[in-house]
């Protein structure tokens, strides 16, 4: 049978982050789990249980021949008695019971909201080469969401299946799915809260591959600049401007004929090498594009090299690989499942870069794209590439083969039919693989138009083709809430749109916006106006030097949430539900959005907008970013705040101490720079936070231990304030000398003039000799310092 389904029953294993073994009796066996909890159901036996374990919520489960009930607390979490269950060789359907109708995850696809309209509404997942702004699947498959109940319990779900499918979300609230291949294997991550959900989703999938430090800096892209000559005068414009920017691309116009591995080196981009290197001179990187597919062209070298052994997908009868149609005409697929296809991509990618020295890679087109349908040669009438019922995708003329691959091409290891929606994230896999040779020592960095579970242990995601559309700037933060939860923290959208002519206020507002993306690049498309900062003016160069400035100097405190992230897939943009999840007002929110736990950002999404209205959790303090002042009355309402154009309200927590740095225009010179703290005190005067740093770009300086971890307290006692640096890690020690010269404490009410009195480690106390506090916005700001950051240190302000 060609396909994968089966006729063995459901699966379903249940995880949480248990910190002990947890034996359980059920009516026919015992076992003892750590953390995983395997359930199938069995034609003759009904299964019921309670489990109990002190790091784990309490649930239960009823399972027979016809109905699943999984059960946390009081509420079921997956309840299939709602429906009828299908499980036939090419259709399978189950349907559940939700607990709450707050709905989050499922992609990719353009949500208009972060929470689902359960209003019967159906999503098809199915990788797919659209552009964004409709209700398409696009370009990655991620069948996974969580559930958030009233009292801010949390619950996700993950239905391991790579065939085209469909949810179809109703208001009962339940949902269904159905999928036209595959098993129903699902994996019930207990929770409690929105956090451990995606934690304990990392632990399946694959924790976020960690980023080199200069992937954080701003960053130019357009799909055909001309020549070499056109990129020279905007990299030139953008530094004469002094624009902070790391990052330089080229698209595929730098290309020979739009082949891969190749570039027109006796046309439009002679000097190529010459002039990344200049880029590399100037402490910047260079990132290249690479399509999905190789021109079939006898005698290019590519192509030459993918024939024997041969390296492609094959068509049906594996007589010879399958050809279709894309940027440079006839064209074969390179095979991520074929075992001879990692040495083919390997040895590309290292001579290329001998060729030349490009620093990352940026993988398009790869859902896999075809301009034809299925092949040049068609495809044949079987019931593979004629299914007897169609998800909810997007198709044309009833065919799931549109803008792709006929689906009973063959792989190395199966289909296509089963295969298809894998085939961007194996080739994300195989890249990253190959940069490994590439650069051994190095971190480098893969971006993947097209994705699945667990795409983000290797590669990173934009959110595609969008377009110089005010609405696009709202659906960018739901695009990025989702891949943080889907594993994929590094993303963003095109800032200013991808298609498109841009306006001046539209660039200007989303310039704003783009600068808190983790993944911040200017990126627009051929034939529109350009858009990067110094063809607007001068006054708009001026506010987004101010802007990116501001990005930079928090570029510390994003790179530590990385690093976080890394170690157990904590979200770095993070939706206030995750927070807040008890918080009703929270389960809504989407025009804003925080990094981490503690840093808020609240931005104007609208033409003609001076003023914004943003929600402010309650059961937290809240200051503003640039004065340190507090918002005493808004907790836990609505408020109305001035968003004039040179503003973007930024709010840090309060509880949280922030690690920051004066900025460069690139990162390699931040790095230099002194080093600050910013305290936000909570209601209990009390505030702690984390500082990893490496040399930036050591490949798994985490695993080997090459880093170092400083964690910060602040303290209330004895009418005095303390905040205290301790070094937890010692791994790296920055050739720098760098030091802290400056710590502003937020919230500090009751401070009495008198002494600030430092205790270095090791060394003799000393009075701070720059000490500035202002009764009206209760900042206390030290300056003048020159703390050692490798030294553990003690300051202490004096209090009424």
């Amino acid at each position: 049978m060609r396909t994968s389904s089966s006729r063995s029953p459901p699966i379903f294993i249940l995880l949480c982050m248990a910190l002990e073994s947890t034996a359980v009796t059920t009516s026919s066996s015992t076992f003892s789990s750590p953390h995983l909890l395997l359930l199938s159901s069995s034609p003759t036996t009904t299964t019921t249980a309670t489990i109990t374990n002190s790091s784990c919520p309490s649930y239960s489960f009823i399972i027979t021949t016809t109905v699943i009930i999984i059960t946390i607390t009081s509420s079921p979490q997956f309840d299939t008695s709602i429906g009828v269950l299908v499980y036939e060789d090419q259709f399978l359907q189950i349907s559940t019971l939700l607990p709450s109708s707050n709905v989050y995850g499922f992609g990719e696809h353009s949500h208009r909201r972060f929470r689902h309209d359960l209003n019967w509404k159906t999503w098809g997942i199915f990788t797919r080469d659209l552009g964004v702004g409709g209700d398409d699947n696009l370009y990655g498959a991620h069948p996974f969401h969580m559930v958030v109940e009233e009292d801010g319990n949390t619950h996700g779900v993950f239905f391991v299946n790579s065939n085209a499918m469909e949810v179809a979300l109703q208001p009962t609230p339940a949902l269904t799915y159905r999928t036209i291949g595959g098993v129903l294997d699902f994996y019930v991550f207990l929770g409690p809260t929105p956090e451990n959900v995606i934690s304990q989703y990392g632990e399946v999938i694959g924790r976020p591959v960690m980023v080199p430090y200069w992937s954080l800096g701003f960053q130019l892209c357009r799909w055909d600049y001309g020549s070499l000559d056109r990129v020279k005068t905007v990299w030139s414009e953008m530094i004469e401007a002094q624009i902070p920017y790391d990052i330089q691309y080229g698209d595929i116009d730098y290309m020979l004929e739009k082949k891969d591995f190749t570039y027109d080196k006796d046309g439009a981009y002679a000097g190529l090498p010459e002039f990344i290197q200049q880029v590399h001179d100037h402490g910047q990187h260079y990132i290249i594009i690479l399509d999905h597919i190789i021109k079939k062209e006898a005698g290019y070298h590519a192509y030459d090299r993918g024939l024997d052994p041969n390296v492609y997908v094959l068509n049906p009868n594996r007589s010879a690989p399958i050809v279709g149609n894309v940027w440079p005409g006839d064209s074969v697929y390179p095979d991520f499942f074929n075992e001879n296809s990692q040495k083919y991509w390997t040895d590309l990618c290292k001579d290329f870069h001998d060729e030349i020295e490009y620093d990352a890679l940026w993988i398009d087109m790869n859902e896999p794209s075809n301009f034809v349908k299925g092949s040049i040669d068609g495809c044949d009438n079987n019931r593979w590439n004629y299914p007897p019922y169609l998800p909810k995708i997007t198709i044309d003329e009833g065919k799931i083969f549109t803008k792709t691959l006929c689906m009973d091409a063959r792989h190395g290891t199966g289909d296509h039919y089963n295969l298809h929606s894998l085939y961007g994230h194996t080739m994300g896999v195989g890249t990253y693989e190959a940069l490994k040779t590439v650069f051994p020592e190095k971190r480098s960095l893969v971006f993947s138009r097209s994705t699945f579970a667990g795409t983000g242990k290797a590669a990173h995601h934009w959110l595609g083709d969008n377009q110089s559309v005010w609405g696009h700037l709202h659906w960018g933060i739901t695009g990025m809430l989702e891949f943080n939860m889907f594993g994929m923290p590094y993303s963003g959208a095109d800032i200013c749109g991808f298609w498109g002519n841009t306006t001046y206020e539209m660039c200007w507002r989303w310039t704003q916006l783009g600068a808190f993306y983790p993944y911040s690049r200017n990126h627009n498309a051929m034939g529109w106006y350009p858009q990067h900062p110094p063809v607007f003016g001068e006054e708009f160069v001026e506010m987004t030097k101010n802007i990116l400035s501001e990005r930079y100097r928090l570029l510390p405190f994003l790179y530590t949430l990385f690093y976080q992230a890394h170690v157990d897939s904590s979200t770095v943009v993070r939706a206030l539900v995750n927070e807040f999840p008890a918080d009703s007002m929270t389960w809504d929110v989407d025009r804003q959005f925080l990094w981490g736990p503690s840093f808020m950002i609240s931005a104007v999404l609208e033409e003609g907008v001076t003023e914004i209205d943003a929600y402010i959790p309650r059961d937290a303090r809240w200051y503003d970013y640039y004065t340190g002042e507090e918002m005493v009355r808004e907790r836990g309402q609505v408020a109305t705040l001035p968003a004039p154009m040179d503003t973007i309200n930024l709010h840090v927590r309060g509880g949280y101490i922030l690690p920051l740095q004066e900025p460069a225009n690139t990162t390699v010179f931040s790095r230099l720079n002194p080093l600050a703290l910013l305290v936000a005190l909570d209601d209990n005067m009390q505030a702690s936070g984390d500082f990893f740093w490496d040399d930036g770009e050591k490949r798994e300086s985490y695993e080997r231990g090459l880093y170092s971890l400083l964690k910060f307290t602040a303290t209330k006692a004895n009418l005095q304030g303390e905040l205290r640096m301790m070094v937890d890690v010692a791994g790296y020690t920055d050739p720098n000398d760098l030091y802290f010269h400056s710590i502003k404490v937020y919230g500090v009410a009751d401070y009495v003039d008198g002494d600030v009195t430092i205790h270095p480690d090791g060394s003799a106390p000393s009075k701070a000799t720059a000490v500035d506090y202002s009764p009206q916005t209760k900042v206390l700001h030290i300056r003048a310092l020159q703390l050692d950051m490798m030294t553990p240190f003690t300051v202490q302000w004096d209090l009424e």
